[in-house]
């Protein structure tokens, strides 16, 4: 078997690398995907969702997670690039579930904030429109 990969973990906010990866298993439109060790170079488009990572023995837990909300993955020598939105890791699965589901409400709160807002704005253009309506037809 081949030695064990890096994960390169790119998103608009950081860039994050994993050594020691002997498996990767990942989703893409046309069902799950794996990479081990000594893949020969590929890309794919990687679905949201969550990404296992088993890991060569010592130092890290045998297996780790990566969410993310999709994007791109290539597997080049010695090496895997993830290119996403958003992601975020953890060793334990359970806690990467508790994790999202945090996220997933503070990003409802976030939207039905900014639908408020829109809806203020928008009832005060119209007013403002209608005003001027007014004005015009004097």
């Amino acid at each position: 078997m081949s030695e064990p990969f890096a994960l390169c973990v790119s998103t608009p906010r950081d860039a994050t690398r994993i050594e020691g990866v002997t498996r990767l298993r990942f989703e893409a439109p046309d069902g799950l995907r794996g990479v081990w060790p000594g893949h020969e170079p590929a890309s794919f488009v990687l679905r949201g969702g969550v990404v296992r990572l088993d890991h060569a023995p010592g130092g890290r837990a045998p297996t780790s997670y990566l969410a993310t909300e999709g994007g791109f993955l290539e597997v080049r020598a010695g090496e895997v690039q993830v290119v996403s939105r958003w992601a975020a890791a953890h060793t334990e699965l359970e806690a990467l579930v508790a994790f999202l589901r945090q996220r997933r409400a503070r990003r409802q709160g976030v939207d039905e904030e900014a639908r408020r807002l829109f809806e203020r704005h928008e009832l005060a253009t119209r007013k403002a429109l209608a005003g001027l309506q007014r004005e015009v037809h004097r």
